[in-house]
């Protein structure tokens, strides 16, 4: 069976068999931080400066697995913009959260200093008098 492909297997038969599993002592995670930046950007531009950012914090964070590259995926054509990941790899899952907060704290002073914009939401409101006053 190929590997990263889902096989159902009913209880009463699994009870009954000898299993292995093999990614038993696999502790590694993938860390997905999703983020859009405006329709008018660069997109290669994003992917060179988010893939740069991230290879800086897998290198400088514990918890990191910093062998493993980067990875960047658009995949929304969103409301404010255009909505992508940016995929580390984290040594166990109690290392995610430091790792995410540091690779949001890069990727936006990255795309700060490079003139990047990340669109932030906007509401209107309007307000009216009640009449006769």
């Amino acid at each position: 069976v190929p590997r990263n492909q889902f096989i159902i297997v009913p209880n009463t038969k699994l009870a009954q068999a000898i299993v292995s599993n093999f990614n038993v002592n696999e502790h590694a995670l993938s860390l997905p931080v999703t983020m859009s930046v405006t329709y008018g950007s660069d997109l290669a531009k994003v992917e060179r400066i988010a893939k740069e950012a991230a290879t800086d914090v897998a290198k400088r964070v514990e918890g990191s697995l910093p062998d493993a590259d980067p990875v960047v995926r658009f995949h929304t054509f969103a409301e404010l913009g255009v909505r992508f990941d940016v995929i580390i790899r984290s040594k166990q899952f109690t290392d995610q959260g430091l790792l995410r907060h540091e690779l949001i704290k890069a990727l936006q002073a990255r795309f700060n200093a490079e003139g990047v914009e990340i669109p932030s939401p906007f509401h209107t409101m309007v307000t009216q008098r009640p009449q006769g006053n």
